[in-house]
């Protein structure tokens, strides 16, 4: 008694191979190879699908005669012809150096500088790849599995791999963006189109209302009144217009901007006197003067309409005055309570959700209150709680400040700077634990200047962020 042929289906589909020996007993033997090429196209229909794969022919005997069976042998992407003897050979690699994080949070940039625009950020778990680099070697533009891209400053990556074949960026900048683009193998056609220079704008009052004094104390009746579109000067020993003064001089920045709800933080770099006003509040107050001094605060807004004022004198000497402006978003690192005195007790003022940028905490307010609403000071304190990411490593906390501070690490004491002074202080923590610790940092004011900076990084890299 003839065996019945073999089955080549799936489970689901047993039934096909049970009919054929019934099939066999009923019909010519002349139709069965019909019918075995029937049940291989049934079974091309239902493995193939609709999956585009290469299919190559491949012969089977089911108990009888030969019959041609489509069969993938190559997933999407390969090629659907199979040379007889294949020779291997070795392939370039074209993997590009894998970056990540130095610190906490990092800004990536629309261009390689930090005068540029924020595209994005990335923490010490994102996953990024380096594909350009500035001229200078010094910015990496950078593509992250987040979808986040944009250029990053050498000294906060950690860099895996070779950087020796990343080709070098051009930078196109329009409109306040920048496009990073491949340098040319070869010179640019002449024929390129030059970009037409911009027609006057009717709308200045869309930008700042600037009115310059030729005294330092913004009295009597402004000798300039302009409309600037950016606050961003370096006039050195030199005059801002022929008709106001090289020295001693003064000036006033009004503007209104509409702001979305979240965090927002604001830097202003001056010499010689800076104040700034949000809504009237005084935010920044930095009008002792000096010799290039950085101020930086950040606020939780609600979304609305808000005035801006900035006010600026120049005594002698050079004359620079920067404004900058970062929206940091809804998100958060920090818990922050603040308090009306400068020994943290009592309960806050006011808690509030605060982020973190490059640095995990910073300002520099001058003698201002470190407030929006409500204002406090000229005595108080401040405790900032969260929790940050750690690879399994040594970890260098520093701290700069003038005022007390204190920092902890999983409630151990690590930077102890107590006292109302100005103060460098660090300390290695041996054997970070990789996965998420708490920190808390806190700090009071008593009297002079407020500012505080905290950051950390792996021992054994032994850089800084700035």
């Amino acid at each position: 008694m003839q065996k019945p042929p073999k089955c080549f289906l799936g489970f689901s589909h047993r039934w096909l191979c049970k009919a054929g020996p019934r099939l066999r007993q009923n019909a010519a033997p002349r139709l069965l190879p019909q019918m075995w090429l029937g049940m291989a196209v049934a079974l091309c229909l239902l493995v193939c699908g609709s999956a585009q794969v290469p299919l190559r022919a491949q012969s089977i005997d089911p108990g009888g005669g030969q019959v041609n069976l489509f069969l993938p042998i190559a997933s999407k992407g390969q090629s659907s012809t199979q040379s007889p003897t294949p020779t291997p050979t070795a392939a370039a690699s074209t993997s590009a150096p894998q970056v990540r994080a130095r610190f906490p949070l990092i800004n990536l940039q629309l261009g390689p500088d930090a005068s540029y625009g924020t595209s994005g950020q990335i923490t010490q778990r994102d996953s990024c790849e380096m594909v350009g680099r500035n001229a200078a070697a010094n910015y990496w533009f950078l593509e992250c599995d987040s979808g986040v891209h944009g250029w990053i400053d050498g000294r906060f990556a950690i860099v895996t791999g070779s950087t020796q074949n990343v080709p070098v960026l051009n930078v196109v900048v329009m409109a306040g963006t920048a496009t990073s683009l491949p340098n040319p193998t070869a010179p640019p056609a002449p024929t390129a189109t030059p970009i037409p220079p911009p027609s006057p704008t009717p709308n200045l009052t869309r930008g700042w209302s600037a009115s310059f004094y030729n005294n330092t104390t913004l009295s009597g009746e402004p000798a300039v009144v302009d409309d600037l579109s950016d606050i961003n000067f370096n006039w050195g020993t030199g005059a801002p217009y022929s008709t106001i003064n090289a020295n001693n001089f003064s000036a006033r920045f009004e503007r209104r901007f509409s702001l979305p709800r979240g965090y927002h933080r604001f830097e202003l770099r001056a010499d010689d006197g800076v104040r700034f006003w949000l809504n009237d509040q005084l935010l920044i107050d930095g009008w002792q003067g000096g010799d290039r001094n950085i101020y930086t605060t950040g606020v939780q807004l609600a979304s609305g309409v808000y005035d801006f004022r900035i006010e600026y004198f120049e005594g002698s000497g050079s004359a620079y005055l920067q404004f900058f402006y970062d929206f940091l978003g809804a998100d958060a690192n920090w818990q922050a309570s603040y308090y009306d005195n400068a020994t943290l007790s009592g309960s806050p003022i006011l808690s509030q959700a605060e982020p973190s940028r490059s640095t995990p905490l910073e300002f520099s307010i001058g003698t201002s209150s470190p407030l929006y609403q409500p204002q406090i000071g000229p005595s108080w304190s401040a405790r900032w709680q969260g929790k940050f990411f750690f690879w399994d490593s040594d970890y260098t906390f520093r701290a700069q400040a003038s005022g007390g501070v204190r920092v902890y690490i999983d409630g151990l004491l690590i930077l102890d700077g107590w006292s109302n002074s100005q103060k460098d202080i660090d300390n290695i923590f041996r054997s970070v634990g990789q996965g998420e610790h708490a920190i808390q940092i806190e700090y009071y004011h008593q009297t002079g200047e407020s500012a505080l900076r905290v950051w950390w990084y792996m021992s054994q890299t032994n850089q800084q962020p700035f």
